[in-house]
C-alpha cells in the first residue's frame, strides 16, 4: 500500500483506540491490521497482513465473513456479532476507497463479557422472578395456614418464619430492581409518574407488612407527578423498609413528607431509630454497604441512589429530631401533577 493509505489507515487506528482495525481488499485479504498488539487476539497484527478471511478464521468463520465483506466492497456498510475463538466480536464494516481502489474498513471489539453479562443478568431475573418468588410465595402461604393450629408459644416461632419468609422476598425485589436497572443500560426511561401511585401503594403495603410500625403520612401530600419510571416504586419500597428494618425502638415510628416547588418535588422518610453516624454518611449508599446491625443485602440503598440520580434527582441523609434520621429525596416535578389537573 503506498504512503497515502498507510497514513489513512493509521488515522483510522487512532480514531477508533479500544478496537481493531483492518483494512481489507477485493480478494478478502487484510492488507493492514492496527495496532499490532491485538488486545484480544492470540496472534499480531503483522501476522495477519495479506492473509485471506478463510486463512486467517478457517473455512466456517471465513465462510461466514466472506458475503458480508463483499457487500461492504459493494457499497453496503455492515454490522454484526460474529463469534471466534471462545470470543464475542461485534463487527462494523465500511465501504472506502484508497489510490482509486475499492476496499473495505473493518473496525471489531471484543464485547463477550457486555453479552454475556446481559445474558446472564437476565438468566437470574428470571429465576428471581420465578422460581425463588413463587416457592417463597407458597412458603408463606403454607405457614400462614398454621397459624390457627398453634398455641400462643409457636405461634411467636411462626411469626419468626413469617418474617424471614417477608424478608427474603423483600431481598428478592431488590435484587430484581438492580438487575433491571444495569440490564436497561445508563439511559433510563423518565415519564411522567404519579406519588400516589408509588408511594402511596408502598406505604399501604409496608402498613400490611409491618403492623407493629406506625407510618404517619397525609394522602393529600402526595398529589405530585414526578419524572421517574415503574423501578420508583422499588426507591420508596427500600427507604421505607430501611428506615423499619433498623429501627430499634420498641415502637417504630415512620413519618413520610412531601413538599414541592415550581422544579422539584422533596420526599422525606422521617424515622425515629437510632440515627446514622456522620462518618457513615458519605459511603452508605456505596454498592454492598451494610449498616451497622444490618441483616440485608447492602444493596437497597445503593439501588436508591443509582436510580435517583438516572432520574435527574439526587438523595441526602438529615437528622431527626429529636432522634433518628430522615432520607431526602428530590425528584424533578413532571410538567403536569394532579393539583394542576383540578
Amino acid at each position: 500500500m503506498s504512503d497515502l493509505s498507510a497514513r489513512y489507515a493509521e488515522n483510522a487506528v487512532q480514531n477508533f483506540p479500544n478496537g481493531v482495525i483492518v483494512i481489507f481488499d477485493d480478494n478478502l485479504s487484510y492488507k493492514l491490521v492496527g495496532p499490532d498488539e491485538l488486545p484480544f487476539s492470540r496472534r499480531k497484527a503483522s501476522e495477519m497482513v495479506d492473509k485471506s478471511v478463510h486463512e486467517l478464521f478457517g473455512d466456517v468463520t471465513g465462510a461466514e465473513l466472506e458475503p458480508r465483506l463483499r457487500a461492504t466492497l459493494g457499497g453496503e456498510p455492515q454490522s454484526f456479532d460474529i463469534q471466534y475463538d471462545g470470543r464475542i466480536h461485534h463487527v462494523e464494516t465500511r465501504p472506502t476507497e484508497i489510490d482509486g481502489n475499492p476496499y473495505g474498513v473493518l473496525v471489531t471489539q471484543n464485547v463477550t463479557s457486555e453479552r454475556y453479562t446481559s445474558e446472564q443478568l437476565e438468566i437470574l431475573n428470571r429465576i428471581l422472578r420465578h422460581d425463588i418468588r413463587n416457592d417463597m410465595a407458597i412458603l408463606l402461604g403454607w405457614a400462614e395456614m398454621l397459624d390457627s393450629h398453634i398455641d400462643e408459644e409457636g405461634r411467636a416461632h411462626l411469626q419468626r418464619v413469617l418474617n424471614s419468609a417477608r424478608h427474603i422476598l423483600a431481598l428478592t425485589d431488590t435484587a430484581r430492581d438492580v438487575i433491571e436497572m444495569l440490564v436497561s443500560g445508563e439511559e433510563m426511561e423518565r415519564k411522567p409518574t404519579s406519588l400516589q401511585s408509588t408511594l402511596g401503594v408502598e406505604l399501604t403495603l409496608r402498613q400490611e407488612s409491618y403492623p407493629d410500625t406506625e407510618f404517619i403520612f397525609d394522602e393529600a401530600d402526595l398529589k405530585f407527578d414526578v419524572l421517574a419510571n415503574e423501578l420508583l416504586a422499588s426507591v420508596f419500597r427500600n427507604l421505607l423498609n430501611n428506615a423499619v428494618e433498623h429501627n430499634d425502638k420498641d415502637h417504630p415510628i415512620v413519618e413520610v413528607s412531601c413538599e414541592s416547588d415550581a422544579d422539584s418535588v422533596v420526599i422525606r422518610v422521617a424515622d425515629n431509630g437510632p440515627g446514622i453516624p456522620e462518618a457513615h454518611r458519605e459511603t452508605i449508599f456505596d454498592a454492598g454497604r451494610r449498616g451497622l446491625t444490618s441483616s440485608g443485602s447492602g444493596m437497597g440503598l445503593y439501588l436508591v441512589t443509582k436510580l435517583t440520580a438516572g432520574y435527574g434527582g439526587e438523595v441526602w441523609i438529615e437528622d431527626n429530631e429529636p432522634e433518628g434520621t430522615v432520607f431526602a429525596l428530590r425528584l424533578i416535578r413532571a410538567e403536569t401533577s394532579t393539583d394542576d389537573k383540578n
